[in-house]
């Protein structure tokens, strides 16, 4: 079977993932080691692009000179994303790039990640969620309240108007006050990212979809080339 190797990049252990600090760069992670946003792209390509999950070989992120993931506002950087880029040599991976829209229009932020791509020769994808990746995991009602609990109060249709932030704020209140406090916030937003219905998501949020047709046109080019 003929391994498809991807590297996500994303601003933040709440959609990497926990660090595993004996995992060195371009080492495999094994699915335990997979965050919310490795899920995604792996359940987009299994289930839209039928890709057996074994096929795909999540590798870990390049570090910046500090020898740390990129996090956060340093993904909108040129000089760290160059960092993070240019040492993909031999064999380049898939490079996935997430990073949330915050206030700023999503566009300005694709251009910058795009042009990263561009300009170190790396074939990729590139997703902005508009305010924040957690409009994405909250989408889907009858998911949360499948992993949460069925007391969460899930009254909204459209998750990329709420005010930025407010996302977050809902996801934490509601494992703050229904998950059982044995519950790992990290397991949980796994298990959102594996429960949600991503047509549903797709739906409800404009900038899934477009990083969803944007990772299965990359798809669809790699195994062109191939």
């Amino acid at each position: 079977m003929t391994a498809v190797c991807m590297v996500v990049h994303a601003e933040g252990p709440g959609d990497l993932g926990t660090p595993i600090w004996d995992l060195s760069p371009k080492d495999s992670l094994q699915p335990d080691d997979l965050g919310p946003a490795h899920i995604i792209v792996q359940r987009i390509l299994t289930e839209d692009a039928q890709i057996p999950a074994p096929a795909i070989d999540f590798m870990e992120p390049l570090r910046t000179k500090t020898g740390a993931r990129a996090r956060g506002s340093q993904l909108l950087k040129s000089s760290i994303l160059d960092e993070i880029l240019a040492g993909w040599l031999l064999a380049p991976p898939l490079i996935i790039l997430l990073v949330d829209s915050d206030d700023q229009p999503p566009s300005e932020r694709a251009s910058i990640l795009e042009a990263a791509l561009e300009r170190n020769s790396l074939a990729g994808a590139v997703g902005v969620a508009v305010r924040e990746f957690e409009s994405w995991l909250i989408a889907d009602a009858k998911a949360i309240r499948q992993v949460i609990g069925s007391e969460v109060r899930h009254d909204f249709q459209s998750p990329e108007t709420l005010a930025c932030g407010e996302a977050k704020q809902n996801l934490q209140k509601w494992i703050q006050d229904i998950a059982h406090p044995s519950r790992q916030l990290t397991d949980i937003r796994r298990e959102l990212a594996n429960a949600m219905n991503l047509d549903l998501v797709a739906k409800l949020c404009p900038s899934f979809k477009a990083f969803r047709q944007a990772l299965l046109a990359l798809d669809a080019q790699h195994a062109k080339v191939k």
